[in-house]
């Protein structure tokens, strides 16, 4: 080690004397820039913590909200049911969405808008998918898209099927665009008619319509469906995907026998509902159907005349394109009103 007593040289000595400071004061830096980042590192932890506790809590409530979100409407859902009527309350439903500026089978936004301010609240619409799996308002895929009731085409992608105007105005709907018009309306109902009655097919179907519902977190409105089916089959295959609340049996042609077979599969199985084509309707059939405590439809009735006589007949209500709800429910009121009055004079 230098001597500062052997050093004569002022300038050396200066020299020496930095040397012997430098270590220290690098080591001095080193600690101010040690004790820095450590500080940097601490803060940033801290920030790092604040952060993932805020997205954790932010997660928690963004849940929190969905369950209310979903409790809110479950309790607004009973509050409806308390205020409102049940779908077999009303007669009328309105085929294919209803009628627009006198046009049918549209299933169109604008047919459903139409009808509901014409009073009705239980539609029928046709679904059918797209090339692209997407549930959609459509009673033919037909070779003119903008015709509802052209035939003879293939089903087409999802972008296409919106790309179309009806008749050059009416707007398309998609399973998605139906429930967010049955939000807006909670007092609606909607029945599926789907057009596969195979089992398998079924499924399918209404697998698409379940989680069509489930993306949308809005899987209360299937509460507000009633499932339209052809067969046992489907009907148990269907109650596979989904616990479906509302059911309705649609029959055509069938023997008397294998009439009174599907009426005891509905009862044992709370189907709530029956509907015949108007070629089958007969007054033996619709006491069948009454006294098993089946509400009984039929499709399509367009004419007053023909509502009130089938209405003799015991059918309890129609599916119409052109007549209003309140149209059916004046036609089921004077068969009541008159039904009254026969028995007064009958002393009955």
């Amino acid at each position: 080690m230098l001597n500062n007593k052997k050093i004569k040289t002022k300038s050396i000595k200066n020299a020496v004397t930095k040397s012997k400071h430098q270590p220290k004061y690098i080591r001095a830096v080193f600690e101010r820039v040690t004790l820095r980042l450590a500080f940097l590192a601490l803060l940033g932890s801290i920030l790092f913590s604040g952060f993932r506790f805020y997205q954790g809590r932010q997660q928690n409530v963004n849940a929190a909200n969905e369950v209310k979100q979903q409790s809110d409407h479950k309790k607004a859902s009973a509050q409806t049911k308390k205020e409102s009527k049940q779908w077999y309350d009303y007669r009328a439903v309105a085929h294919a969405l209803g009628e627009i500026d006198g046009k049918e089978y549209t299933n169109s936004k604008d047919a459903f808008l139409n009808s509901y301010q014409n009073g009705f609240r239980v539609f029928e619409a046709d679904l059918m998918q797209t090339t692209d799996h997407v549930m959609v308002a459509r009673h033919y895929w037909g070779k003119d898209l903008s015709d509802p009731k052209s035939k003879g085409g293939k089903p087409v992608s999802y972008a296409k099927f919106k790309n179309i105007k009806l008749y050059g105005k009416y707007t398309s709907v998609s399973l998605k665009e139906l429930f967010e018009l049955m939000d807006k309306y909670p007092d609606t109902y909607i029945i599926t008619d789907t057009k596969d009655s195979d089992a398998a097919a079924a499924k399918n179907d209404f697998s698409v319509i379940v989680k069509t519902a489930k993306e949308m977190k809005k899987e209360y409105l299937l509460d507000r469906l009633i499932v339209q089916i052809y067969n046992q089959p489907m009907y148990h295959a269907i109650k596979q995907v989904h616990p479906f609340r509302h059911f309705l049996y649609t029959t055509y042609q069938q023997t008397d026998v294998a009439f009174s077979k599907m009426i005891r599969f509905c009862t044992a199985n709370g189907i709530e509902a029956v509907t015949v084509p108007v070629s089958s309707v007969n007054d033996y059939r619709m006491k069948l159907l009454s006294d098993a405590g089946l509400y009984s439809f039929t499709h399509t009735v367009n004419s007053v005349y023909e509502a009130k006589e089938y209405m003799k007949l015991g059918v309890y209500g129609v599916y119409t394109d052109f007549l209003t709800n309140a149209e059916v429910e004046k036609c089921s009121f004077s068969l009541k009103t008159k039904d009254f009055f026969d028995k007064l004079q009958n002393g009955k």
